[in-house]
């Protein structure tokens, strides 16, 4: 890295670990130039910034040091006379004197330039007094050895790094600084999930790292030009090479570059946590990665390029498992597409599968496997994830029983309900290679979902059935288990189905099931969205009870009634309340 020109702050460095999800702070020297950016991309400018972290008693000589050359050319050293000091520079230095010599630093630039010459004992000849020239002579020894003492320190101890900062000079400091903290705290989540892929049983054919992150807190009162908006700054390390990008977080995967590692950990961090996040955006140099972003399943932190449940579909959409050796290897379970809703793999996908699976079983993998696991690992830990159970169901056949159907539902449910949506809304990116019909893919993944554990795919999985024909019989089934679920809508779908099959009997059942299943709407909402309310069920439910049988039944059907009569009050339908009270009348007439 450059060293002219950069200023020496002393400053605070904020820390993540990912481990105890806790902050930590400490004092560091930086070196930067906030004048001059080295980069420059579609969201932030990068800055060369050297990092000395242990301040000792030797720093802080550097740091005072950086600030005593920093003072006024008059303050330092005797008077000169400006047209001594430009007919100095016109003879000896062979250039005009700069408008901006009025620092030390300034005014002995050509000294430092060779570090020393004789140029230096030439320094009289800007001064009328020989005293006074022999002291700034005797300055300028002193300043020159200093100065050679404060860059071989920085040299030797400090290490050079990237500071990253965004372009919102109008944004306020305190607005930036929690998308900092995301940012780093992100990197640092999958620097900790690199390390658990490295240490994974069976290990990877190759590790990987990601690079540390940290926030550098510069002074408020620096006097420094240059990011005047800005008091934080990301830093990582300086590193040189070939940078490619892998993947993206809007499920983009590069098919030209052909490699396994990249998107093999992408896969890894989604069944290593459970299908909770995902780390996409995979770019860097060879195995070093750098700048990756996190997709959580709810959407929820790690700043705004977090795409969420569209960004890990998208991204299961473009991934094939079948082709990548390294998953398959490690033993990760696949995650279930239709058939036909990717393109077939190119030739050179298959050669690369071939290669790598072919290393796989050889006899020095087998040896380096052996090593690598006997070296200690990481506690990772067991796959947090619980499976969809597909067992030898066809795709929209409902389980016999619900017991293993999972109770809340799975990530991996929310991503299959995800892509059934892009499909259905014709999404570019899903269907460029889809050779399946969208129907077959939207079916599919409903099921999946389903079968996860999401209630709402269940209820979509009977409306498809409905309209298949001939009928398989499976809508009635998918609403007695979304109603097992506590749904109340298809607790009253499963009632009508019943009612027009002549099952008063389980009709009644889940029309009373309804009635204590909440949907968190009024029935005021209700009417305003053209649902059930809660008096028309009562009025079903009064009607199936004479019909099944009006004698033992009456007591019961005019109890709902009234119930029906109180909820209609309730939304001030008059109507519906005088059509009520006519039909308790008739019915206590008959009694």
């Amino acid at each position: 890295f450059r060293q002219k020109h950069k200023a020496v702050y002393l400053c605070k460095e904020h820390l993540y670990r990912a481990t105890s999800n806790s902050w930590h702070k400490r004092k560091v020297l930086c070196r930067l130039n906030l004048n001059n950016p080295i980069g420059e991309g579609a969201m932030r400018r990068c800055y060369e910034i050297k990092i000395l972290r242990k301040v000792s008693k030797t720093d802080n000589w550097c740091f005072d040091f950086y600030h005593r050359i920093k003072l006024p050319l008059q303050d330092g050293l005797p008077l000169l006379s400006k047209e001594k000091v430009e007919e100095f520079y016109r003879n000896h230095c062979g250039s005009p004197m700069p408008t901006t010599a009025l620092t030390v630093e300034d005014f002995l630039s050509f000294f430092t330039q060779n570090k020393y010459d004789n140029r230096l004992e030439k320094l009289d000849l800007v001064f009328d007094d020989k005293k006074d020239a022999a002291d700034c002579c005797n300055r300028v020894r002193e300043y020159l050895k200093d100065r050679e003492k404060f860059y071989e320190h920085w040299n030797s101890k400090a290490l050079d790094y990237v500071a990253k900062v965004y372009k919102m000079q109008d944004r306020p400091d305190a607005r930036n600084f929690p998308l900092l903290k995301w940012d780093t705290k992100m990197q640092e989540v999958c620097k900790e999930l690199t390390l658990a892929y490295n240490a994974y049983n069976p290990p990877p054919p190759k590790s990987i790292d990601m690079l540390h992150m940290g926030l550098i807190e510069l002074p408020q009162n620096r006097k420094s030009k240059g990011l005047e908006h800005h008091n934080f700054l990301q830093y990582e390390a300086f590193i040189e090479g070939d940078f490619h990008k892998w993947n993206s977080n809007t499920g983009w995967i590069d098919d030209k570059v052909i490699r396994h590692t990249p998107h093999a950990f992408s896969f890894f961090s989604f069944r290593y946590t459970g299908g909770m996040l995902m780390v996409v955006d995979i770019q860097g140099i060879n195995n070093l990665f750098t700048d990756p972003q996190i997709c959580t399943f709810d959407g929820k932190g790690f700043g705004r390029g977090n795409s969420g449940l569209q960004g890990m579909a998208l991204f299961m959409n473009h991934f094939r498992y079948s082709t990548n050796p390294i998953v398959q290897y490690m033993g990760l379970k696949r995650f279930r597409l239709c058939e036909g809703e990717q393109s077939a793999p190119s030739d050179t996908e298959k050669q690369k599968f071939e290669e790598g699976m072919q290393y796989l079983r050889s006899q020095e993998w087998i040896r380096r496997s052996k090593v690598l696991a006997l070296s200690p690992q990481a506690d990772i830990g067991n796959i947090k994830c619980s499976y969809i159970r597909v067992g030898h169901l066809q795709v929209l056949e409902p389980p016999p029983t619900n017991d293993k159907i999972p109770r809340k539902p799975l990530p991996e449910a929310l991503i299959h309900r995800e892509l059934a949506l892009l499909h259905r809304d014709n999404h570019p990116d899903v269907i460029k290679n889809r050779s399946c019909s969208p129907e077959d893919a939207i079916s599919f993944h409903f099921w999946m979902a389903a079968l996860g554990g999401s209630v709402k795919s269940m209820n979509d999985c009977a409306r498809i059935c409905k309209s298949q024909k001939p009928t398989t019989g499976h809508e009635c089934k998918w609403y007695v288990i979304a109603s097992s679920f506590g749904d109340r809508s298809a607790s009253i779908k499963a009632a009508e189905i019943f009612a027009s099959k002549g099952n008063t009997r389980f009709a009644l059942i889940f029309y009373k099931k309804a009635l204590t299943q909440g949907d968190r709407l009024t029935d005021d909402v209700r009417c305003l969205f053209g649902k059930i309310c809660s008096y028309e069920i009562h009025i079903r439910i009064a009607g199936l009870l004479i019909e099944r049988n009006a004698d033992l039944n009456r007591d019961e059907a005019i109890l709902h009634l009234e119930k029906a009569k109180q909820a209609a009050q309730n939304v001030k339908h008059e109507q519906i309340v005088t059509e009520i009270e006519e039909k308790i009348q008739k019915l206590r007439q008959l009694n």
